[in-house]
């Protein structure tokens, strides 16, 4: 039996419509009547009494189906179900089979639902019940689709359709309508998906069934978060939920709960996400719907594991899999299975990890041959992985599966790199050139990486840097999934290898200037997801808006195809659908085909925005032209075992290289800020540590001579460098703190300095920017030394005005921001521990309705039209993203408050790096804005520091070295600038 895969993370749990036996639906008795028997007068009386009797049994056992009350069906249709045998009513029998194989699906019991469910149509075809025929085709349907016999579901919705009688014809066309759009999602086809799902909605609006209302609308909301727009779909899944509670209709309801978790977890809001689906999998175990509880319980196990927590995820997939143990869903058990397996080799259980993956190959032979062929030669034991592996590929060739055979070939590449035998590596990928390629483009960045490698270690350095180039341009067209907009650690991981051997097989080939440019193109990139070019009327901003909207489309597409074609491959080929392959293929290669066309077209109109993302490389020796005489460009790159820093002055480049592991750095990382978040640590442990760092980071560049008559630094972070306090870097020879020595300021790449230097050229002087603006202090009540930060403000700038408390709402923050002059907000930053999109700066409620709803989040910055020449964000790690609140993760945290202000056009941002204290952040303002008068927003920032560092009170880096200047600097400095 083929089953429908088991849900994971940001798989929709979809709402279908089985619609049972209703009576009070029923066209009248007398139409039995007609049906060609030979039953005498006396026996069709006797038999229309019973019929009286169990439909009234199946009128109460229908709304307890409905309800959710399983075992009290099992208890009233056994009893009628032997009660219509005995008397030969097969006419009862039928809609009682009927009923009793929908709560068996419910139930988790394909098997027993496909079962009943024949022998209900059976039993109806053969005596002529006609008027009974929709219902049980309808019912198959929902079993086809559960066992992904998509066909087979659309012929037999077809059916339901086709049987259904003239009094149920519009309300049988809502429920086919409903059904076919969850299996055009599941295609990917997602215009007729919501097509379809509309038109049920509608449908159901014109009979009056508003639970097919409801359930439209619910699936429509789950269509939204499967295309990456989940914000939208939560207020819609509320009402939903609120509805179907009125309702008293539960299944509906635990399905809507499930969606909405899935919801929250694309937003990132874990805690949400989390209490949501437990109600889910509670209201489950409660109703006896065991598929609908694991299923729920696979989504929270993925949402504990994105979140960190492997403990709990473990448990919860164990949970899980045994529940599928017992429905005998093979296929799902093997999954949870595989999951944990994955889960203890990624915290370096390899122990428990084989023990998993041994587990879950009785029923994933392929896939998990594979997993334990790498698992056992990480844990030493190379004959146990020789002998997987030739049984990996006997199964791969015995399936005869593209998908399968690319697995293996990846498996035994990645070992031979691991063994160091880089000949092997290029001669196992050579014979699979067409098949990685032949999918998705997930195969081929790390076939291409491995390639890489291996010619590297061979001493082929042009080869190697021509795959590294390949394995980029493979990685840039991977995105999170089918649009979910998640950033996944797995793709973080991803950027970072493709990376890392273009930046290192270039300087082994000694071009720096080439290793710069790639390495600067690593810089984080995910917003460029969302940033359009805004609407400005004129026809190159609405051709780009089009085009990047429609890259967006293809690559979600790309995503649903290639996730479909390895399902469908994954079965035996007797029981593929070969006519399903072949359009999937046909499908995925002309998407593939579109969307590098117009990813082509996006490349020839490249602007500022793109630019501030990495996406434009402006070359390095362009960075050098942006440069001031006094200014230096520093550009970290974290390799897995090494860190590049690259130096940028006037005169040229240099490239110096640090030998430390990534996870020490880390750690040091780690460490620096602990012990800077609080005003009492030890300056002997700060000076220590931080010298450190400095070692690893800036002592080579100074030591070089390049810093020598530098009084700037340009710092180009990466990594989980995005969460270092660059100020207090110590010098161990001459014991200051590096702010002491030089102004600093960030930018997110080498790229976008030379924009954001032009914008900065534009803009009116540095005079009349930096003078007018409004302070705002929303939270007076639990940040109370705000008002005297607002009144600092308002004392200190010319023309400076403060909006406090409820005064200080969304709207009139939107408005400042559209001003050419200065905004401070003293509030609360919120980061989003899984989707920066979603961070946000509270403020007061307005009007309540969006755009004035006090929450504005990262996602609105960016379609904002913000002209401030400075936003200075006195709040909880604004400048932080998603790794300083939670982990470092390894690839890039872009997306923070800050850099949000920065990409929707403010020319500087200063943001804080960790949570400061009120009224320490009451006196930095004060401080930091008289000196606004001195200089630019970069050099009122370095003497704010240094001021604060020789006062006693304040003389602890907790105080000052938390904040950063990210932008263009101080606009007015004599500097060459290059047009756009």
């Amino acid at each position: 039996m083929r089953q429908r895969a088991a849900h994971v993370y940001l798989t929709i749990v979809a709402v279908v419509v089985c619609y049972a036996c209703s009576p009070s639906r029923d066209p009248p008795e007398s139409n039995d009547s007609d049906r060609s028997d030979s039953l005498s007068t006396a026996a069709t009386s006797d038999r229309g009494a019973a019929r009286s009797g169990t439909d009234y049994v199946l009128e109460i056992a229908t709304e307890l189906y409905r309800g959710g009350e399983f075992d009290s069906v099992h208890v009233l249709l056994k009893p009628a179900l032997g009660r219509a045998r005995a008397q030969h009513d097969s006419v009862s029998e039928a809609r009682i089979l009927t009923v009793l194989g929908l709560t068996a699906r419910l139930e988790g019991d394909l098997a027993a639902a496909r079962e009943l469910g024949q022998t209900a149509l059976d039993l109806k075809l053969e005596i002529g019940l006609e008027s009974e025929l929709s219902r049980s085709y309808n019912a198959l349907g929902l079993v086809a689709w559960d066992e992904a016999r998509r066909d087979d579901a659309l012929e037999l919705f077809d059916k339901t359709l086709e049987y259904a009688t003239d009094s149920s014809k519009e309300r049988t066309k809502a429920v086919v309508s409903i059904n076919r759009g969850l299996i055009y999602q599941d295609l990917a086809e997602f215009d007729e998906a919501r097509a379809a799902l509309e038109q049920g909605r509608d449908l159901g609006e014109s009979v009056g069934d508003f639970r097919l209302v409801g359930a439209a609308v619910s699936n429509l909301a789950g269509l939204q978060v499967w295309t990456g727009d989940p914000g939208t779909a939560i207020t819609t899944l509320q009402r939903a939920i609120h509805y179907f509670d009125s309702l008293d209709i539960a299944p509906y309801k635990i399905n809507a709960l499930g969606q909405l978790g899935t919801a929250y977890a694309a937003l990132g809001e874990i805690s949400s996400a989390i209490v949501v689906l437990d109600s889910a999998i509670g209201l489950a175990r409660e109703l006896g719907m065991r598929m609908e509880q694991a299923s729920n319980i696979e989504v929270l196990a993925e949402v504990h594991r994105l979140a960190g927590n492997h403990t709990r995820a473990l448990s919860l997939y164990g949970q899980a899999e045994e529940l599928n143990e017992e429905m005998g869903l093979i296929e799902q058990t093997g999954a949870d299975q595989r999951s944990r397996a994955e889960i203890y080799a990624a915290v370096g259980d390899s122990t428990l990890a084989l023990e998993f993956a041994r587990r879950a190959l009785a029923t994933h032979e392929s896939v998990e041959a594979v997993l334990l062929a790498d698992l056992e030669h990480r844990a030493g034991n190379r004959d146990a992985s020789r002998a997987h592996m030739a049984a990996a590929k006997r199964l791969a060739v015995d399936c005869d599966a593209r998908t399968a055979w690319t697995d293996v070939v990846l498996a035994e590449a990645r070992i031979a790199d691991r063994d160091e035998r880089p000949r092997d590596v290029l001669a196992v990928l050579r014979g699979a050139t067409a098949d990685l390629s032949a999918g998705g483009y997930d195969t081929e960045w790390e076939s291409e990486v491995l390639r890489a490698r291996a010619y590297s270690a061979l001493g082929q350095g042009d080869s190697a840097v021509a795959a590294a180039s390949r394995a980029v341009a493979a990685v840039e067209r991977v995105r999170s999934g089918a649009g979910s907009g998640m950033l996944r650690a797995t793709y973080a991981s991803m950027r970072s290898e493709a990376y890392e051997a273009h930046v290192l097989t270039s300087l082994d080939l000694g071009d720096v200037e080439a290793a710069f440019d790639a390495a600067d193109r690593s810089r984080g990139r995910s917003l460029l997801e969302w940033i359009v070019a805004r609407e400005a009327g004129d026809g190159e901003a609405t051709v780009r808006n089009s085009n990047v909207r429609e890259t967006e489309r293809l690559l979600q597409l790309v995503g649903m195809l290639t996730t479909q074609l390895r399902e469908e491959e994954s079965y035996p080929p007797g029981e593929r659908d070969t006519e399903l392959l072949e359009d999937l293929r046909s499908r995925l290669a002309e998407a593939r085909s579109d969307y590098e066309a117009v990813s082509a077209r996006l490349d020839e109109s490249g602007t500022v925005e793109l630019a501030l993302l990495g996406d434009v490389a402006k070359g390095a020796g362009h960075i050098r032209d942006c440069l001031a005489p006094d200014e230096a460009l520093l550009l970290f790159f974290v390799a897995a075992d090494e860190v590049v820093k690259f130096v940028a002055t006037r005169s040229g480049i240099d490239a110096f290289r640090s030998p430390v592991d990534r996870d020490v750095l880390a750690r040091r990382v780690r460490i620096g800020r602990d012990l800077l978040v609080s005003p009492n640590s030890e300056m002997d442990d700060v000076r220590l540590v931080f010298g450190d760092l400095h070692d690893i980071l800036v002592s080579s560049a100074r030591a070089a001579g390049h810093l020598a008559d530098k009084s700037r630094l340009v710092i180009v972070p990466h990594g989980v460098l995005n969460y270092l306090p660059y100020a207090a870097l110590v010098d161990r020879t001459s014991g200051r703190f590096l702010i002491e020595d030089y102004d600093i300021q960030l930018i997110p790449s080498a790229a976008a300095f030379s924009a954001l230097r032009s914008g900065a050229a534009s803009a009116p002087d540095a005079e009349s920017t930096l003078s007018g603006g409004v302070a705002f202090a929303p939270m007076l009540e639990s940040l109370p030394a705000s008002r005297t930060e607002a009144r600092a403000f308002r004392a200190a700038v010319e023309r400076g005005q403060t909006q406090t408390g409820k005064k200080a709402t969304e709207a009139r923050v939107r408005d400042a921001l559209a001003e050419r002059s200065i905004v401070h907000v003293a509030t609360h930053g919120v980061l989003n521990p899984r989707n920066p999109l979603f961070s946000r700066i509270d403020l007061a409620i307005g009007r309540g309705e969006p755009p004035d709803d006090g929450r504005l989040e990262v996602h609105e910055l960016l379609n904002m039209p913000i002209r401030s020449a400075l936003v200075f964000l006195s709040g909880c790690e604004t400048g932080v993203g998603v790794a300083g609140s939670t982990d470092f993760a390894q690839g890039e945290d872009y997306a923070t408050l800050g850099l949000a202000f920065l990409h929707a056009g403010a020319a500087n941002v200063v943001a804080t790096l960790w949570p400061i204290e009120d009224e320490g952040g009451a006196v930095f303002a004060e401080h930091y804005y008289q000196n606004l008068r001195i200089g630019g927003p970069a050099t009122a920032l370095a003497i704010t520091q240094r001021e604060l560092l020789t006062q006693d009170e304040y003389r602890s880096p907790f105080y000052w070295a938390g904040y950063q200047l990210i932008g263009a600097g101080d606009a007015a400095r004599e500097t060459k600038i290059i047009g756009r």
